[in-house]
């Protein structure tokens, strides 16, 4: 099975969630549908240099690994920074009332 870049980005976004506190970051994201729009927002405006095509993925010696320079993880993560803020002021006033719900 191979690593997707999908899969690459939900690992990172993963780390770069842990960086940040509770409420309101991991409370947002770990709301399926925010989740799932950070996903698709990071994947939409990855760097091209970062994309890993499937023939590269079968080239790799370790096909269920997709290794990345440390200039690729970095501007990745900076992306997702960058995404998260993006996502919570877009969707502040949604995010309040689903973490108010669930807290009810």
């Amino acid at each position: 099975m191979f690593l997707t870049q999908k899969h690459l980005v939900i690992q990172e976004i993963d780390k770069v969630l842990a960086d940040y506190p509770e409420h309101p970051y991991q409370a947002a994201f770990s709301i399926e549908e925010l989740r799932q729009k950070l996903v698709t927002h990071v994947l939409k405006h990855i760097p091209a240099e970062c994309m890993v095509t499937e023939i590269e993925q079968k080239q790799l010696k370790k096909p269920n690994s997709l290794f990345l320079t440390k200039e690729q993880r970095l501007r990745i993560d900076v992306l997702i920074r960058g995404s998260i803020l993006h996502l919570l002021r877009e969707n502040a006033d949604w995010i309040g009332h689903r973490i108010h719900q669930a807290n009810n």
